[in-house]
């Protein structure tokens, strides 16, 4: 009996289908160790969670660290 596997995909794959129009616009995705995960949408708690961070983080790291938050990583 053999065990079906996931298919993972790269970094090229996951950007040739978003170029295809395989995920909308809308969809909240990533791609986490070539798996294509779907992302809860986010709440208040998150929200003032991350404005929380963002208010304190800056002045812990200064100019140790250049900080984003939400943006893609390649």
């Amino acid at each position: 009996m053999s065990i079906a596997q996931a298919k993972r995909f790269t970094l090229d794959e996951y950007h040739k289908l978003t170029e295809l129009g395989f995920f909308h616009e809308d969809d909240h995705i990533e791609l986490i160790n070539g798996e294509i995960i779907q992302m809860v949408s986010k709440g208040t708690a998150d929200e003032t969670c991350l404005s929380n961070l963002w208010e304190q983080l800056p002045k812990i790291v200064g100019d140790m660290a250049t900080l984003q938050s939400q943006a893609p990583i390649d």
